[in-house]
């Protein structure tokens, strides 16, 4: 909760001391920082999994995702910018499926 984490970072500068030597008070108030953070926000780990390089995914259907990447991004500022946000997701589906299938059918083809 922020509130909480301003709370402990008042309670813990107005406790903190400034030493005569520099070096010695930013290593404490960074430690108490750290602790702090520590405390409030800790680290979580996170697993990403590998997903290997599609062999349909061309320069022609990377572009299209950017444009779906922008559309989406807009889409949230008129009821224009979401339907052409639809329509682009809806094409960039199309295009996919159309890419996977072109795909399969060429392997399957060439394999036969």
């Amino acid at each position: 909760d922020q509130n909480m984490l301003s709370s402990d970072m008042s309670q813990s500068l107005s406790s903190f001391e400034m030493n005569s030597q520099f070096s010695d008070s930013c290593n404490n108030f960074f430690k108490a920082m750290n602790s702090l953070l520590d405390q409030h926000a800790p680290l979580t780990q996170k697993t990403i999994s590998f997903v290997a390089h599609a062999p349909w995914f061309d320069s022609e259907y990377k572009n299209q995702r950017k444009l779906r990447r922008k559309a989406e991004k807009k889409k949230s500022k008129s009821e224009y910018h979401r339907t052409l946000f639809e329509e682009i997701r809806s094409e960039t589906t199309i295009m996919a499926n159309l890419k996977k299938n072109q795909y399969y059918r060429e392997l399957l083809e060439k394999n036969k």
